[in-house]
Parts: C-alpha cells; sequence; structure tokens
C-alpha cells in the first residue's frame, strides 16, 4: 500500500544518510592511498632523472 511504500522510502533514504559519512571516509581512505603511490612514483622518478643527470655532469 501506499504508506508503507512511503515508509519504505523514507527508510532507505533515511538510512543512505546514515551511511553517508562512512562512505566518504572510505573514498577518502582511497584516494589519499593512490595519491602517496604516485607522490612516491614521482618522488622516484625525479631521483632518477636527477642522478642520470648529475652522471652525465660527471662524464661529460
Amino acid at each position: 500500500d501506499l504508506k508503507a511504500s512511503q515508509e519504505s522510502e523514507i527508510a532507505k533514504l533515511k538510512k543512505d544518510y546514515e551511511d553517508r559519512p562512512e562512505r566518504v571516509k572510505e573514498n577518502y581512505a582511497v584516494d589519499e592511498k593512490k595519491l602517496n603511490i604516485a607522490q612516491g612514483e614521482l618522488i622516484s622518478k625525479l631521483t632518477k632523472e636527477m642522478d642520470e643527470a648529475l652522471k652525465q655532469e660527471k662524464t661529460g
């Protein structure tokens, strides 16, 4: 019936609202991990480029 349908919809919306902070935390954690990986890769790449440039400078 209509009332039960409305109550079901309200309960669903309430649960989504209550679960939202947890989803935000999970998304933040995933994004933070991706950022840390990208940062580490960039540091490795730049260090390698710097080492190669220094090596060429010494041999050049």
